[in-house]
């Protein structure tokens, strides 16, 4: 018994970090679709980058350099929660599905002989 719980927790556990890696990728693809050079809110953030990587001390061609492992850095992050977001919803639903399953199954009483 207690080698089907490890082997079925590792099986899950496997299963949930290459969900967790799929989704983080699509979604990290997704964002990066989003921020075009133009868009005045990539432009924004980059200006903001790049205006603490002057506080910083680095150079100009740095600072540009900084700016944006810093925007890739951010859209990373985000991309890690959203697909978290997507595998809590996941577990949550076999959760409850399974929780269905269980109050509609009726207990078997033993016959009285």
């Amino acid at each position: 018994l207690s080698l089907c719980l490890v082997l079925g927790g590792t099986f899950g556990i496997s299963l949930l970090s290459t969900q967790l890696e799929q989704r983080q990728t699509v979604h990290q693809a997704r964002f990066a679709e989003t921020q075009l050079h133009s868009s005045v809110g990539t432009q924004q953030a980059l200006d903001l980058f790049t205006a603490l990587a002057g506080r910083l001390g680095l150079g100009a061609g740095d600072s540009g350099l900084y700016a944006r492992q810093q925007l890739s850095a951010l859209l990373s992050r985000e991309a890690l929660v959203h697909a978290l977001n997507d595998c809590f919803g996941l577990v949550l639903s076999l959760v409850v599905g399974c929780a269905l399953l269980i109050l509609m199954m009726r207990m078997v009483r033993p016959s009285r002989a």
